[in-house]
């Protein structure tokens, strides 16, 4: 994954990372009870919530990376275990989110 330079590749980030999100909470509705994924479901839910708010201020202009607070579903992000597939996506979410873009080479 390369990380945002730009706020339309952002945009498109945080597209894909709610997609990821959604498919992840399928993959939950059918996982053995026994691996205990269900643990995920209200942190994810809350994550995608999140997710889908940022976009919306994102297409509307109310946010630009950086911000000075971190995202409001960053406590989510950190609390899910190394285990989570997209876990790698929420957090440079939350990274750009909170310190910018990376400067150009």
């Amino acid at each position: 994954m390369e990380s945002p330079r730009t706020l339309e590749e952002y945009i498109a980030l945080v597209v894909e990372t709610i997609e990821e999100a959604d498919d992840f909470l399928a993959c939950i509705d059918d996982a053995d009870p026994e691996e205990n994924w269900e643990r995920y479901r209200m942190p994810m839910e809350r994550i995608l919530a999140g997710l889908r708010q940022l976009l919306a201020d994102l297409k509307e202009g109310l946010c630009k990376p950086p911000m000075s607070a971190v995202p409001p579903f960053f406590e989510d992000i950190d609390g899910l275990a190394a285990d989570v597939p997209i876990r790698s996506l929420l957090r440079e979410v939350a990274r750009v989110y909170r310190e910018g873009f990376l400067k150009q080479p």
